[in-house]
């Protein structure tokens, strides 16, 4: 007997009609799968590219302008939020760990930044990574990173796209 199934899969339906014989419906639920198991994939890739990056540029200074924040996308989806940050450091894993926890994100999770520290790139936990305040003229260090107002600025990364859902 052969099956011909639309491959055409519609991930916002939650129930498939009864009238679709069940290979299809099972076909859909196996496409459905692939699809989020390949933007997963893309995600580790991204980290991954982002390291090999590393292994071949030594930046002297790291900087992230975070004067204003945007919650989204960084492109078409997000608003804007004034948040007054420039971070700069020496140390780009380190940089891009405080920024994303100022964010609102947790750079434990964030794929990149995990990648970065299996490979011995830095550190992505924040607690860990010495901050300095600079205020005027005035320099001093941070004892508790929680001292800075943090904000929520959400993320959607590719894997989540689809599902409209953010990394806080």
């Amino acid at each position: 007997m052969h099956l011909t199934c639309n491959r055409e899969v519609n991930h916002e339906r939650q129930t498939e009609p009864q009238d679709i014989p069940q290979g299809c419906r099972d076909r859909r639920k196996a496409d459905a799968f692939l699809m989020d198991v390949r933007n997963l994939m893309w995600d580790e890739m991204w980290g991954q590219r982002t390291a090999d990056t590393l292994s071949a540029l030594k930046p002297s200074i790291n900087i992230v302008e975070g004067v204003i924040g945007r919650d989204g996308d960084a492109f078409a989806n997000g608003t804007d939020h004034l948040t007054n940050y420039v971070i700069a450091g020496l140390d780009l894993v380190a940089v891009d760990t405080v920024a994303s926890w100022l964010m609102g994100q947790d750079p434990l999770e964030l794929y990149y930044l995990r990648i970065a520290k299996e490979r011995g790139f830095g550190d992505n936990d924040p607690s860990n990574i010495p901050v300095f305040l600079v205020e005027g003229k005035t320099i001093r260090r941070l004892d508790d990173l929680r001292a800075l107002e943090r904000y929520k600025l959400g993320v959607y990364l590719h894997s989540d796209l689809k599902a409209g859902l953010k990394f806080f």
